[in-house]
């Protein structure tokens, strides 16, 4: 239970000459300073060997490790999805929104006329807009005029003036990835999406 930082190291070291990746070393390393918080917390060290320990960055490029779907995905997925999954897939992949934010948009961030989308609250808590492309410009004309269309087993759980009836990145994950599979495409993730 208490090992000198050096030896840390030296576990860091074998860990990548093992094969280990950047990311996962980091993720073990996080997971081994928290035990290590609630050891002396509990007054059974005091010490924490894992500061000050250095893991080298990944080299691999983020568009290697996560490639963006290809455009005939998207375009299979689209073929197949209904009203609101097409308007957040295309809030994704046009528009490059992060999940969280196009299930949190509202009717009054969406500017038509002008093409443009508020996001309110993004990453950092900042505000910015966004730029809109025809496609999703279309899919948004057509989805406010159709009545907020949900799949039979799907009830809303957002106001009214949401675009969305739903606001879990769960539920949407739940949802997309059904519209994924009757394509025949792999889900892998939103973030892909945002590549595109």
């Amino acid at each position: 239970l208490r090992p000198k930082k050096r030896e840390m190291q030296h576990y860091v070291a074998y860990l990548l000459q093992a094969g280990r990746t950047p990311a996962t070393v980091q993720l073990k390393i996080m997971t081994a300073t928290s035990l290590y918080r609630a050891l002396s917390w509990a007054g059974a060290v005091h010490t924490d060997p894992f500061t000050q320990i250095i893991i080298p960055k990944d080299p691999t490029h983020g568009l290697v490790k996560r490639p963006p779907y290809t455009e005939d995905d998207v375009s299979a997925v689209l073929e197949k999805a209904g009203l609101q999954d097409r308007v957040l897939i295309l809030l994704l992949c046009h528009a490059a929104l992060r999940i969280s934010e196009a299930l949190m948009l509202t009717w009054e961030d969406i500017d038509v006329e002008h093409r443009r989308i508020q996001i309110r609250q993004g990453k950092g808590r900042k505000d910015r807009t966004v730029a809109m492309s025809t496609s999703v410009a279309r899919a948004l004309k057509a989805f406010r005029k159709a009545a907020p269309e949900a799949p039979a087993d799907a009830r809303r759980t957002t106001p009214a003036h949401a675009i969305f009836s739903y606001s879990h990145t769960t539920t949407a994950r739940y949802h997309l990835k059904k519209v994924f599979e009757a394509a025949g495409v792999k889900f892998r993730g939103f973030h892909p999406g945002r590549k595109f």
